[in-house]
């Protein structure tokens, strides 16, 4: 990892504060955008949500109001010709620009350039995904007129990848904890979801039965109300990590823990004195009865779960006993239904399935 010094690592430092202090989806919504252009300059940065199939466009930008809705309409028209979209990964992959694809020569003469592009004084874009729900893309975009983004910019958004990622995941989760933690008051065991409160000793307040019930299955028992050794030196280490000045920190990536086709994310997270633990189990290996709930035939689904397993059309077509060809067709009909372009999308997807 290159190493930063002066203004550079005291502006990334400060950008890490500013997404890490988001308390929820929505307030990272609003500093997004302009934590980002601290980093990386542009003449305007976008924060967006584009369901791409229901052609719907949610936008936050910086400057506010640097984007109109006669704007945001003229971008929803003609979105189909921007090529970024190929290389959207919910969060994996590089930043991408759009001269990664089209000269600006080749830029200008679509109807993108001249509707949006043009009618806004932009020439540049550079976008970075987020791992948004399946259905949308979501991410960041950041916007230039006259001089294209370097190379030394887009590694820096390389760089803060990992924040970015585990930032969203994060504020997502109390988002919906947040609507849930309104049941406290009708009963806290009510909440079907895995959370844990604990204070500063270490001592569990609240936990829910679901949390009791997935700590018990892969940390073991509980000693006298207090969580296993192995969360007690994780949360310790996390805080002390979370508390170092002057360094860029490894972003705080949740606890993983994995049993046979499952994993279990625990995430932590600060409120005031309060450490609240947030977990979520998902399945390593989605079943193909699961994924017939995107829509899929039951044959499309047992060719998504191969392709979620990483296997080649080669290899499905010798496991599931037909041709290559058949399972082509297959793949042609999963992308259409799920409304994305390539298998790494469609495996994305399918591995979100609970």
């Amino acid at each position: 990892m290159p190493r930063l010094r002066g203004p550079e690592l005291q502006a990334l430092l400060d950008f890490l504060r500013e997404i890490h202090g988001a308390d929820d989806l929505e307030a990272l919504r609003q500093r997004l955008p302009g934590a980002i252009a601290t980093v990386v300059r542009a003449d305007v940065t976008a924060y967006f949500e584009i369901d791409r199939r229901q052609r719907r466009l949610a936008i936050t930008s910086h400057p506010g109001g640097a984007l109109g809705a006669s704007e945001e309409q003229a971008f929803v028209r003609y979105m189909h010709q921007n090529p970024l979209f190929r290389s959207y990964r919910r969060g994996q992959g590089s930043a991408v620009k759009i001269s990664d694809f089209l000269s600006l020569r080749e830029f200008q003469r679509l109807a993108l350039y001249n509707e949006f592009f043009r009618r806004v004084g932009l020439d540049h874009q550079m976008a970075k995904g987020l791992p948004g729900p399946p259905g949308l893309v979501t991410g960041l975009a950041l916007y230039r007129r006259g001089r294209d983004f370097s190379e030394a910019e887009r590694l820096m958004l390389n760089l803060i990848r990992p924040h970015l990622n585990e930032a969203y995941r994060s504020a997502s989760m109390i988002t919906e904890m947040r609507t849930e933690l309104s049941l406290v008051r009708q009963g806290f065991e009510k909440i079907d979801r895995g959370l844990v409160v604990v204070d500063t000793a270490g001592r569990v307040r609240l936990i829910t039965a679901r949390a009791r019930e997935w700590i018990t299955e892969y940390f073991g028992r509980m000693p006298n109300g207090r969580l296993p050794d192995a969360l007690r030196r994780w949360i310790d280490y996390d805080e002390a990590m979370l508390a170092g000045a002057g360094t860029l920190a490894t972003p705080r990536a949740p606890l993983i823990a994995e049993r046979e086709g499952r994993r279990l994310d625990v995430r932590l997270v600060f409120d005031g004195d309060q450490r609240l633990l947030l977990l979520d189990e998902v399945r390593t290996t989605p079943s193909a009865p699961a994924l017939e709930r995107l829509g899929l035939s039951r044959r499309q689904a047992e060719v998504l779960s191969w392709i979620a397993e990483g296997k080649t059309n080669d290899e499905i077509a010798t496991i599931l006993g037909m041709s290559e060809r058949t399972v082509e067709k297959h793949v042609e009909h999963i992308l259409r239904k799920l409304g994305v372009e390539t298998r790494t999308a469609a495996a994305a997807q399918a591995l979100a399935v609970r």
